[in-house]
């Protein structure tokens, strides 16, 4: 996420801290500070399109907002004595605080949402670091904030919550699926609009500005789910949005005509008519259960419409939201559904679709363990090599890879000529 959103740090800020705080690319809007100076395009779109004044001053007075909590929180965190009397103005001032926070959150590059809760931490105990910083015995006057800063911190707390939200979703082992992302990207991108816009007029400059480079990159990961039909089918297989909430959503009608024949040909191809003869058998029976006239015919007419076709899942109106949730979600509701034999392909088609995690690889076991995946000796390995490791070890021991034996078998003759060539081979053969 180079040029997007840079963190800018304080001149008084270590060397080790700037060279940790530089590398925090890891979240999209990083600290909503455009460094103009870095890229051209977005200060003549903030300043022809915009039609934003943003002064020098006003870049070098928002520079300090973020370096100063992240270096108040370190300093604390780094002195006893600091302590102790930050958590006596806390103490004393329990009556005004509307929190149960007792201590600043430190900011952590590697560490999702750690400039949001550094930020909050700092303006949720903000009398207690006000009078902190006032006090010339500490020798934190330097990392006191403005009335003007204040404001673009709180600004920056309320539009930094859009990724928390997000991210926070994302470390879950369990979740997010396939089908939350892309409604994921798009929530994102509305936000960020309405921030771009703001159509009330209560936003700083910068932080209007700075959500248009991260609308870029939010672009730029959506025209990246085109390489993939799994995220766009497990989407339209939720029987509350459908091919409706594209068109809700501001997809063209040629994009969503695409997704349409994508979603058309994959069921077509794979799972059409895998149970059309159990239907026709049950169709028959039905049809022989009774032929006296005096007895009342109770089945329902036979639906016109085929109702395992996708053509007409698709073409039908999305469920009620109510159902989809009474049923449990998604899942649910197309497991419910898989019992009826008219449907069985429809449901098997949408589970096998909406069962899919949104990464082949657990999010936050990728970034804390990630590291492990490779040893001393191994500082070369290209990232295709890590990428493969990675995913292999994630479906280790799980139906798509229960063992190494299974691994063997579909590499088949591979494994063996590289067992033949390895230098260990040739030694056990030699004895």
């Amino acid at each position: 996420m180079e040029n997007l959103i840079e963190i800018v740090l304080d001149e008084d800020e270590d060397a080790r801290d700037h060279d940790s705080d530089a590398e925090d690319n890891t979240e999209l809007l990083g600290d909503m500070v455009i460094d103009y100076y870095g890229s051209s395009t977005n200060w003549q779109f903030a300043r022809n399109v915009l039609k934003l004044a943003i002064s020098d001053s006003m870049l070098a007075l928002a520079r300090g907002v973020l370096s100063k909590a992240a270096s108040l929180a370190r300093k604390l965190h780094d002195s006893p004595t600091l302590q102790a009397k930050f958590k006596g103005l806390i103490e004393a001032s329990l009556s005004q605080l509307k929190t149960d926070r007792r201590a600043l959150a430190r900011r952590v590059p590697t560490r999702w949402n750690s400039d949001y809760e550094c930020l909050l931490s700092l303006l949720e105990l903000r009398p207690c670091v006000e009078m902190l910083t006032a006090d010339s015995e500490n020798n934190l006057q330097h990392l006191a904030l403005n009335t003007e800063q204040w404001e673009i911190l709180e600004q920056l707390i309320w539009v930094l919550k859009i990724f928390k939200e997000v991210s926070d979703l994302c470390s879950r082992a369990d979740e997010p699926l396939a089908h939350q992302v892309i409604p994921m990207f798009v929530r994102i991108r509305c936000r960020l609009e309405a921030v771009r816009k703001d159509e009330k007029g209560k936003l700083h400059p910068l932080i209007r500005a700075a959500a248009h480079p991260a609308l870029l990159v939010d672009n730029k990961y959506m025209d990246a789910f085109a390489d993939s039909a799994v995220y766009w089918i497990a989407l339209v297989m939720c029987p509350d949005l459908k091919l409706q909430w594209l068109q809700d959503n501001g997809f063209s009608a040629s994009q969503i005509d695409t997704i349409y024949q994508v979603i058309v040909n994959r069921f077509n191809s794979t799972y059409k008519n895998s149970s059309s003869v159990n239907s026709a058998i049950i169709d028959q029976q039905q049809e022989e259960e009774s032929e006296d006239e005096w007895i009342p015919n109770n089945r329902p007419l036979r639906q016109s419409a085929d109702v395992n076709s996708i053509e007409t899942y698709l073409r039908t109106e999305p469920v009620s939201r109510h159902v989809t949730k009474l049923a449990g979600g998604p899942l649910q509701y197309w497991d419910a559904q898989r019992a009826l034999v008219s449907c069985s392909d429809l449901a098997r088609f949408a589970i096998d679709y909406l069962s899919v995690p949104a990464s082949s690889v657990e999010v936050e076991r990728a970034f804390s363990c990630g590291r492990l995946m490779t040893n001393h000796l191994q500082h070369q390995m290209s990232p295709e090599t890590f990428q493969a490791k990675m995913a292999l070890r994630s479906w280790y021991k799980t139906p798509l890879l229960r063992d190494v034996s299974e691994l063997a078998t579909v590499l088949g003759d591979s494994v063996k000529d590289l067992v033949s060539e390895s230098p260990n081979a040739h030694d056990q053969s030699h004895q």
